[in-house]
């Protein structure tokens, strides 16, 4: 009654400038009118339900049967006044223009045919229902019964017809850009937007990277891919790169007693993705590629401190091995909805909350560590620049040495710390020599258990504990060949029989774990008459060419080997800045050092939390954390020749992986002892921009030009990730038209 004016005409109108005014549907006026039209529509069954449901229900003696249906039947036939047309706004005062849509004057015609149509409706209800008598129900309670219908039918035509309006202008939308636009079309056209945005340098790029060395083949690629219609692609990122630089160190643990120091370049991704309500979040995966005779060792974890890297996940990638991990993001509130949840809190719990927020932000920063095996073996070895470059079955069995049977590193570099270098072919034939040493003395090692064990066979085959003696076996074995006697003792008549059952038994498992084949069958003892092994040479001062004949003693324990490197410390003279396998670069200057030239980049989820809750004036930014996925893929070639072979990595494949990984980094590093200078360190911070509603429903309800939104998103992140102004990271030509929908973002300049 409040839209009627004195003479009782309606007079609704849409109020344009109000903020939450966003389309003919979407607007507090209409909103308003619905929830009055939804009031009265429940009003009238209320009271339909008591007049059908419970009086006409009620039986009445000598009382007429009540065509029950007949009410409903009628109010279809009234005709509702409620017709959806747009017209256009008039210019100028004077007579409209002729039209064949109908004028607001037309109303009226509506309203009289309405009345009339209600008015046959009413003489058939009067024709169908008795006007008074003895049941509860005359024409007076039908004739309510048909308004009740007929207000529910207007109600319902009204709502409607807002929203058909609203559908119109959906179909237009799509009619214009000529289909149905989703979230992948969206993305691809973020992309083609930002390359005209931003300036050179400062824009998205594909996160995809070749494992190299300068003016080398690349050892393999890096990259975090998203699956899309054309395929897997690199996704965007915003990026800012720091050089490689002696004071900027980074650690991680080995193990708990043992830390590692790498250097190299570093470089910081910015993630912007968008997520529109009931379509799926984006999927992402992490994705390394090893290339034939090459390897590379991938760490994955999280920055703790400015100057240190936890590593949750490593992985050796070698001989065309490809590895897939997925990647799941995760959303935290937005700073404006952290700050409303804890506002009603207490102080201790907003403390508590606070705590838990910044470690939740601290885990936004995902760390990618890729390291360079062959320059840091070469500077481990003490070998020139290069030198390991073409030797490839050398490189994979100092590999092995190393990962597999946990060789000290001493045993194969070309010299001592704290010894001058030989030449550069000098080095190389030394470190080869201590190579082939050690591959032969594990030779001899496995051999001699191998004739242990086929010992152990034989006398588990004659259940004999004593050692076997050549005379006493020559005595068993003509014993056996004699013909049987009833006097003979049962155990030694069957020992040939229990020999052949013993050795046609399957296969121990040591013989697989060594690597080596089984004795032949019926065979437990070396043949008569073979040669003996030739004497091994072993690394040491004796001997010809640097050689001994004694075997080296065994290592002592991590602890020991700790102990005495900390103790040698401060003992060790560094190389001369001459020899081409050593660094300059002294580990204990590098740490001290790294303290005043190393970014802290913990801070940077705090400043780009900041900057959402500052000009993120529609708190669609989440804070998103990225975590590894629990089940890995991939694909590994056995061979030169051989085929690819699907893997599968469960946790225990992945923790094995990470073990392996981690005694390759511990003998390279020299227990930490040796900083690793050809390392990549990738930081990836991620947000998400949240659309409440579908890509469509944002554009035609909210009125929201999503364009708009995620290039405000993508500068806010832009200039965190630069540490500059937006202004200075796009174009000129953008500014006015940028600052006109985001004039927060050039409030500060």
């Amino acid at each position: 009654l409040g839209l009627l004016t004195a003479k009782l005409q309606p007079d609704f109108r849409i109020d344009r400038t109000a903020p939450k005014c966003h389309t003919p549907r979407r607007n507090p006026d209409v909103e308003a009118t619905l929830a009055f039209f939804k009031d009265v529509h429940r009003w009238c069954e209320g009271v339909q339900s008591y007049f059908a449901g419970d009086l006409f229900a009620v039986p009445v003696q000598d009382a007429p049967a009540l065509p029950r249906g007949a009410i409903e039947a009628a109010a279809e036939r009234v005709f509702v006044p409620v017709v959806p047309l747009f017209y256009p706004p008039q210019e100028q005062e004077g007579p409209e223009p002729p039209s064949v849509l109908p004028t607001p004057g037309d109303l009226n015609l509506y309203l009289e045919h309405q009345r009339h149509s209600l008015e046959e409706v009413k003489l058939e209800m009067r024709r169908l229902f008795p006007s008074e008598g003895p049941g509860l129900i005359t024409v007076s309670e039908a004739e309510l019964v048909l308004v009740t219908h007929v207000a529910q039918h207007m109600a319902q035509h009204w709502a409607d017809a807002v929203q058909y309006l609203e559908e119109l202008l959906r179909q237009g939308l799509v009619a214009a850009l000529g289909k149905v636009v989703g979230p992948q079309e969206f993305a691809e056209y973020m992309d083609f937007h930002y390359r005209k945005l931003f300036r050179g340098g400062c824009g998205p790029q594909a996160f995809c990277y070749a494992v190299r060395r300068p003016h080398h083949y690349p050892e393999g690629t890096l990259s975090i891919e998203t699956d899309t219609p054309k395929g897997p692609q690199p996704i965007q990122t915003l990026v800012k790169t720091f050089p490689a630089a002696p004071d900027r160190l980074m650690h991680f643990a080995i193990d708990a007693a043992t830390s590692a120091t790498f250097m190299g370049e570093h470089y910081v991704h910015g993630y912007i993705s968008h997520h529109f309500s009931g379509q799926p979040q984006a999927q992402l995966k992490l994705v390394a590629r090893a290339r034939q005779f090459s390897s590379f060792l991938v760490v994955v974890g999280r920055i703790l401190a400015h100057d240190r890297l936890d590593p949750t996940y490593a992985i050796l990638l070698e001989n065309k091995d490809e590895l897939n991990i997925p990647l799941d993001l995760e959303t935290i509130p937005t700073p404006a909805e952290f700050r409303d949840a804890i506002e009603a809190l207490s102080p201790e719990q907003q403390r508590f909350a606070k705590a838990i927020r910044a470690m939740q932000l601290e885990s936004t920063l995902f760390a990618i560590c890729v390291i360079q095996i062959k320059p840091q073996l070469e500077r481990l070895l003490r070998l020139p620049s290069d030198s390991l470059t073409k030797e490839i079955q050398l490189t994979q069995d100092l590999m092995e040495l190393f990962i597999k049977y946990q060789v000290p590193s001493d045993l194969v570099t070309s010299c001592g710390q704290s010894e001058p270098g030989p030449g550069p072919e000098a080095a190389l034939q030394l470190v080869k020599g201590h190579v082939e040493a050690l591959k032969e003395m594990i030779a001899g090692a496995r051999e001699k258990e191998l004739t242990e064990q086929q010992e152990v066979y034989v006398k588990r085959a004659f259940e004999i504990p004593e050692p076997i003696t050549k005379t006493w076996a020559n005595e068993l074995t003509s014993s056996c060949l004699a013909p049987k006697s009833l006097d003979q003792p049962q155990k030694v008549r069957d020992g040939p029989r229990m020999m052949k059952r013993a050795m046609q038994q399957p296969q121990p498992r040591f013989f697989s774990a060594l690597g080596a084949p089984p004795p032949p069958p019926g065979c437990a003892f070396a043949p008569p008459g073979a040669e003996p092994q030739p004497q091994m040479a072993y690394p040491g001062k004796g001997g010809k060419g640097g050689y001994s004949a004694t075997p080296p003693p065994p290592p002592p324990p991590p602890q020991q080997q700790q102990q005495q490197q900390q103790q040698q410390q401060g003992a060790v003279t560094p190389a001369p800045p001459s020899d081409p396998g050593v660094s300059p670069v002294d580990p204990a200057e590098g740490v001290d050092a790294a303290a005043e030239g190393t970014i802290d980049y913990t801070q940077i989820p705090v400043q780009m939390d900041r900057q959402f809750e500052r000009l993120d004036k529609d708190s669609a930014l989440r804070p998103t954390i990225v975590k590894v996925g629990p089940r890995w893929t991939g694909s590994q070639h056995k061979g030169l020749l051989g085929e690819s072979k699907a893997v599968d990595l469960d946790t225990d494949a992945q923790k094995e992986c990470r073990n392996k990984a981690m005694d390759l980094l511990d003998a390279l590093s020299r227990s930490g002892t040796l900083p690793i200078e050809e390392a990549t360190l990738h930081i990836f911070v991620a947000a998400t921009h949240r659309f409440d509603q579908s890509l469509l429903d944002t554009v035609i309800q909210q009125n929201i030009n999503p364009i708009d939104r995620m290039e405000c998103s993508a500068l806010i992140m832009a200039s965190t990730i630069h540490q500059d102004k937006p202004s200075a990271l796009i174009e000129g030509t953008h500014v006015p038209r940028i600052s006109t929908h985001s004039p927060l973002l050039f409030s500060a300049d």
